[in-house]
């Protein structure tokens, strides 16, 4: 669950910043950022539960 929230929190966040880029609000290196980051995000999260599965 808590993988999944993470994921529709950063496409959530991606959908938007996309948007923002093409209204001309933001630079498309943010979108891409954004992408970079949120994927980092999400493989530290799945290995912390991943961890965390093995302790339990």
């Amino acid at each position: 669950a808590i993988a999944v929230l993470g994921f529709l929190w950063i496409a959530y966040l991606g959908v938007a910043k996309f948007n923002e880029a093409r209204q001309g609000k933001a630079e498309w290196a943010e979108v891409g950022v954004l992408g970079i980051v949120g994927a980092i995000v999400l493989i530290f999260a799945s290995y912390l539960l991943t961890e965390a599965a093995g302790v339990i």
